[in-house]
């Protein structure tokens, strides 16, 4: 709609289409991310794997039977055949189950991200929806799957390269939840796409950002002159490494 028609209407349309294809993508990730992290997932998970054991276990034994002597192993070797030709497909299935599982989660991960940074690059500053609600709910995404070794990389390579387009101004409503995330940098760039954004809010609103930056940085001076009572508290709270970083 946006493409075709670019009008001021038609921009708020399509903020507006993506933000709720976001918000429906998010559910559906939030609802598959409970269920494989509910006891019942993990039991089939388990229950997949020791299927998984005895399809090998059944499968050497029947190698060991055909190498045999047929005659007096061929009952023994019949039976191993139709064990084993009811786990393969048992097993089978469950791997389809598994992967389609992780390739959903995935794929809505991606949607909810991608929808979200859609609707804030296109958002008018002036408008009625409760971009907040949906800021939080793309940062919270981002923060959840950032150290997932299946979901960083998709999170981190989209705000990488939708974070140069998307107005700093919707980032600081979270301005202290973004800045208690700064760390020493690590290799997965989650770090780097983090400092980004704290610039950028530093550069443009300075009188929002900087008070939280210069309570970062001096952490290790806060309160010194109580015999440091104070500073140990809130380094305590906060970590050392964030005020290193």
């Amino acid at each position: 709609i946006n493409q075709k028609i670019p009008s001021n209407s038609s921009v708020h349309r399509a903020s507006m289409a993506n933000f709720k294809l976001g918000e429906f993508a998010a559910s559906l990730f939030n609802s598959v991310d409970t269920r494989i992290s509910s006891e019942a997932w993990k039991r089939r998970v388990i229950v997949a794997n020791e299927r998984k054991k005895e399809l090998h276990a059944i499968t050497a034994q029947l190698t060991k039977l055909q190498k045999k002597s047929r005659g007096s192993n061929e009952a023994a070797a019949h039976e191993a055949r139709i064990i084993h030709a009811t786990l393969s497909k048992e097993v089978d299935m469950d791997e389809r189950e598994l992967k389609s599982v992780e390739k959903s989660i995935q794929r809505y991960l991606h949607l909810a991200v991608d929808s979200y940074c859609r609707a804030l690059k296109l958002c008018p500053t002036v408008t009625t929806a409760n971009v907040a609600k949906h800021v939080f709910q793309l940062v919270s995404l981002w923060f959840k799957n950032s150290q997932r070794t299946e979901t960083m990389g998709i999170v981190n390579e989209l705000l990488k390269s939708n974070l140069s387009q998307i107005p700093s101004y919707w980032f600081v409503p979270l301005t202290y939840q973004l800045f208690s995330r700064i760390d020493k940098m690590q290799e997965d760039g989650f770090q780097k796409i983090l400092r980004d954004i704290v610039i950028k809010i530093c550069s443009e609103h300075p009188y929002h950002g900087i008070v939280q930056l210069l309570a970062l940085s001096n952490g290790n001076r806060v309160g010194c002159g109580v015999n440091g009572r104070h500073a140990n508290a809130y380094l305590e709270n906060v970590g050392t490494t964030k005020v290193e970083a």
